[in-house]
Parts: C-alpha cells; structure tokens; sequence
C-alpha cells in the first residue's frame, strides 16, 4: 500500500498541474465565431468627406447604444464635413454630427440616424494583463466585418495612468476606430494606431477613456455638425518639433524614438 501510494501521488500532481493548465487555456481561448456573431452587428464602416463631397478618410465605428451613439477615433473624422456609417447588413446611416471629443486620447462620439440598433459595451481597462487574448473587428481598406486576433503585448501608461495598450492583433489603414474585445467579448480598447518598422506595433486607446467620453455625450442634447468642430490644421502639427523628430527618427529607422514622439502629439 505504501508503495502504491508513492507512486499515486507524483501522478496525482502531474494530473492536478495539467488539468489547471487545461482550465486556463480555457478561458483565454476566444470563441472567434461567436463573438464575429455578436460584435459585427455593432460594428460600422465609416466613409468621411469633404464639403465637395469628396471622400477624404474612411475608418471604423461601433455603436455603444440602441439609439446611435457610435464611437470612432477623432482623426478619422478631422477634417470632414460628412460622414456616413455602414452596417454589416449594407444599411446606411447619415451621421447626424458629434456629441462628444477627445482629441488628446483620439477619439469621438458620434450620432447616426437611426434606432433599436444592435450595440456593445464597453469594459473596465483597469484589469488588463499582458499575454491576454484579444480580437479586432475592423474595416481595413474599406473591407467590414475583418477580425484580426492576438494579444495584449504590452501595457504603456502614463502619468494619469493607462495611456495605451499594445496588442499583436493587427490595425491596419481603415481599422482605426474599431473594438479591441477580450476573450468574454467586452471591449476594453479602441483601435488608433500602428508603426510599421521590422515589425507592426500596433495601439488602442483604453476603454476607461472611452467611458469619460461617453459621460461627457450624455449631457449634449443635440448633435453639432462634423465640419463646426473637427477642422483641420495641418500646419500646426508639421510645424510641432516632435512631428519633425519622428520624421527624422524614421529617417533614420530608430523606431523606438518614433514611437516616443509620436505618443507625445498624441498626448496634446
């Protein structure tokens, strides 16, 4: 018997230490079907024009309520004077203008012209982990309803706290704007940028930023027209000492001080 039990035991630890293995696999393994399923519904193209009615930008949006409150980052939308979102389905929505900005972390809050829409909700940024699984859901080149999947590589903060988060899931010209789903389909990130240098870093501003901004929509009973609130300037940000020094960090394929420069214009 005690033999016996000497040999059980090694054995029960190795089955008790795959089975843990076994459960956390898990839960980070994201179901990519249903959450395509659910998500994509929600999830909108973005095509911006000028006053002409030229196409100037196109990019993502996702709506976070029934009645039209859609979220997209802010340099999508700088510059236009219309905008008109796209549904999975080929619904188009005229964009009625915005309810809320932010600049500083990228992003904006607009109204489209519609109600009882499928929506999403926005989650906490605050228990992220590096290593977490997530995905994207996108509108690359123009291409709706894309999903890219991957991790959270890093977590980058900054004096007030997360100033952005690092994932492997790519973000590609169009994407910008879109959700960054964790593997329970809460959106903890939203889609605003990538580097591409050896390898695409790619960025979401954190969902806590997102849910400020929502707050501040809230208190704005009527949407104010695209082109009364996001024209552009260009000349100020090509004059900007740190847009020049990203120029000549690029120049010079010193990536990481790129990097550096470019989170500060973001920043302002």
């Amino acid at each position: 018997m005690k033999c016996g039990f000497r040999l059980a035991l090694p054995f029960l630890v190795a089955l008790s230490v795959l089975c843990n293995i076994s459960a956390i696999a898990q839960i980070e393994q994201i179901d990519l079907k249903s959450l395509a399923k659910k998500a994509s519904p929600a999830v909108m193209l973005l095509t911006i024009s000028d006053a002409n009615g030229d196409e100037i930008a196109s990019g993502t949006g996702f709506l976070i309520s029934s009645n039209g409150k859609l979220i997209t980052n802010y340099h999508v939308i700088e510059g236009g004077a219309r905008a008109v979102a796209k549904a999975e389905n080929g619904g188009l929505f005229p964009v009625e203008g915005v309810l809320a900005l932010d600049p500083e972390n990228d992003l904006a809050v607009l109204k489209i012209a519609s109600k009882g829409l499928p929506f999403l909700t926005l989650s906490t940024s605050k228990n992220i982990e590096v290593g977490s699984r997530v995905a994207i859901i996108g509108s690359p080149l123009g291409l709706e309803g894309s999903m890219s999947e991957g991790i959270v590589s890093a977590i980058r903060e900054s004096d007030e706290g997360i100033g952005f988060i690092q994932v492997t899931a790519a973000i590609s010209p169009g994407s910008s704007g879109s959700p960054v789903l964790d593997a329970k389909g809460h959106i903890i990130g939203v889609a605003t940028a990538t580097i591409r240098g050896g390898q695409a870093l790619n960025f979401a501003v954190p969902a806590d930023a997102a849910i400020a901004l929502i707050a501040r929509a809230e208190n704005t009973p009527v949407a104010q027209p695209l082109d009364s609130v996001v024209a552009r300037d260009d000349s100020k940000l090509i004059a900007d000492s740190d847009y020049m020094d990203a120029r000549q960090a690029e120049s010079e394929k010193d990536f990481a001080q790129q990097l550096k420069y470019a989170q500060n214009l973001v920043r302002r």
